[in-house]
């Protein structure tokens, strides 16, 4: 008996220890942003926009040989935090770099989506995917912006997707029922044109965890067309596609980098008036990569790596594109021996070295200044805080372009300065002196510690 009794109450001990061990070790996540300055044995060096220092432990072999790569970027770090408030590094991903998120959409609106419990700001190039609405499973890819912001660059759903085939009973602003079946209609819906009762149709929905059903595409049964063809012309109510006129409305969906002389994809449906309307155009041309500097910009075409590429009112460019920068560029070989970009963007991994150097701004021009010693260019998408002068200490975060040439993203006060910090230029204009300014740094930078003057933090070859 008495060993019976031993035995229970070493048990006993053995649970109100490893139960006080499990409380002293609760872990906490947080995300960290910041320059990654340097990976020092089992540790990673990290410099806030605030002017802290934060050093983090690295103890996976994973973590420790991408932040080894991404020295000298600007980084998001997620972290737990454990037992005497020690930061171990989970990930690291270069800010800007594609995340992914999956959750319940809570709440839709013009400027930001809410999904599973994250605000996403989207914008006129967040891609949308079609029977996205509140209750939905969605998946997102984001962006993660210097002020912290999430910014999507695509939603999609999550959900399967089933069809059904019936004719249009009735339609209504919130509901369709279609042979017998009740469906759920939201802005997001796609429907065919010229559709009513009677309508023999397809729809695409999917099942909602109330159970009713969410139609994402109603779409008319008769068999649709294809044909291709050159494009020979473009207008708002039509299109010549391999000589045959094709109705377009709000509903075709058009692809990019669509123009005369380009190959295309139609589908499209026969009208009851013999008409053929286009349900969606596609480019029919197979597209090709290229890198190479920007040498030249102009209105409807770019010289890139010595190389001459149309750019069309159709193409997508990055914003931060200038001369000097290394690219890269999808494009279409035309018939006619031409190259059309359909998308041209910063090639980061071709980027130099990327970096900050600190000094007196020695003088200052629309398109270049000079900060202790060195000449950096000035774009329009350079962000510079109002109110800087001659004579003043500041921070210059700079990419250094394939010719050799800095150019500046950012220029900061080195430390908070009292008087008109908060004041800023418009967004893409520039101050009564002459220069950009810093979207969404209004105010003073607190804490930052004095740095030696005309030193560079940057780490060379490392690109963003």
């Amino acid at each position: 008996m008495k060993n019976k009794w031993a035995f229970r109450t070493a048990v006993a001990v053995a649970l109100t220890g490893l139960l006080a061990l499990l409380a002293c070790t609760g872990m906490t996540t947080e995300d960290i942003q910041g320059l990654l300055q340097a990976v020092e044995g089992k540790e990673v060096v990290v410099r806030q926009d605030n002017g802290n220092t934060i050093r983090i432990t690295v103890e996976d072999p994973q973590a420790a040989s991408a932040a080894s790569q991404l020295v000298g970027n600007e980084v998001r770090l997620r972290v737990n935090i454990v037992r005497n408030n020690v930061r171990k590094l989970e990930e690291v991903r270069r800010l800007g770099e594609n995340s992914k998120s999956t959750g319940v959409i809570q709440s839709i609106g013009q400027e930001s989506w809410t999904i599973g419990g994250q605000t996403f700001k989207v914008n006129a190039n967040t891609r949308l995917d079609g029977g996205l609405a509140t209750g939905v499973t969605a998946r997102v890819e984001f962006v993660t912006l210097a002020d912290g912001a999430r910014l999507a660059t695509e939603i999609e759903t999550d959900e399967d997707r089933d069809d059904f085939k019936g004719n249009v009973q009735t339609t209504g602003a919130d509901a369709w029922v279609i042979g017998g079946q009740t469906f759920k209609i939201s802005p997001a819906t796609r429907i065919d044109p010229g559709l009513s009762a009677g309508s023999p149709v397809r729809v695409q929905f999917t099942i909602q965890p109330d159970g009713s059903l969410l139609a994402t595409r109603i779409e008319n049964e008769r068999a649709q067309d294809r044909l291709s063809g050159v494009v020979q012309s473009i207008s708002t109510n039509s299109w010549v596609v391999g000589g045959r006129t094709f109705k377009v409305n709000t509903a075709t969906r058009l692809d990019d980098g669509l123009m005369v002389g380009v190959k295309a994809r139609v589908e499209f449906v026969t009208l009851a008036d013999a008409a053929s309307l286009a349900t969606e155009i596609q480019t029919d041309e197979a597209e090709e990569r290229f890198s190479g500097v920007i040498q030249s910009m102009g209105a409807d075409s770019w010289v890139i790596g010595g190389r001459t590429f149309k750019v069309s009112p159709a193409a997508r460019l990055d914003r931060e594109l200038v001369t000097g920068m290394k690219a890269r560029v999808r494009f279409i070989a035309m018939t006619d021996g031409t190259m059309l970009a359909t998308r041209i963007q910063q090639d980061r991994q071709g980027t130099s070295r990327e970096g900050d150097f600190n000094g007196k701004v020695e003088s200052r021009s629309a398109s270049a200044w000079v900060i202790g010693g060195k000449t950096f260019k000035i774009s329009a998408v350079t962000r510079i805080e109002s109110g800087l002068a001659v004579g003043e200490d500041v921070r210059v975060r700079f990419v250094s372009l394939a010719d050799g040439s800095m150019l500046a993203s950012r220029i900061d006060p080195e430390r908070g300065r009292a008087g008109d910090r908060g004041r800023e230029a418009a967004p893409g204009q520039q101050d009564d002196r002459g220069r950009g300014n810093d979207r969404g740094r209004g105010g003073p930078e607190q804490g930052k510690e004095p740095e030696q003057r005309g030193r560079e933090t940057a780490t060379p070859g490392k690109g963003r």
